[in-house]
């Protein structure tokens, strides 16, 4: 079975290469920097309005920040 699920690495790559901190990026986005740190970790993952708005501003796909997980179960 196959999910996508939002990579935080991917996040703090797509903002540094944006050239943006986390403390700018919270205040594009209107959040605490603190929520951007820890998405960036993978404790929370953003909510579809803020994760359309953060690869709007980070100018990426949503595939761009997502990471295809193939669940496998042990025969």
């Amino acid at each position: 079975m196959r999910t996508r699920k939002i990579d935080g690495t991917k996040i703090r790559l797509a903002r540094e290469d944006a050239g943006l901190t986390q403390a700018k990026l919270a205040a594009i986005l209107r959040i605490a920097p603190s929520t951007v740190g820890h998405w960036e970790i993978g404790n929370r993952s953003p909510g579809p309005a803020a994760f359309r708005s953060l690869c709007k501003t980070l100018r990426v796909t949503a595939a761009d920040l997502t990471a295809d997980q193939t669940s496998v179960t042990a025969a």
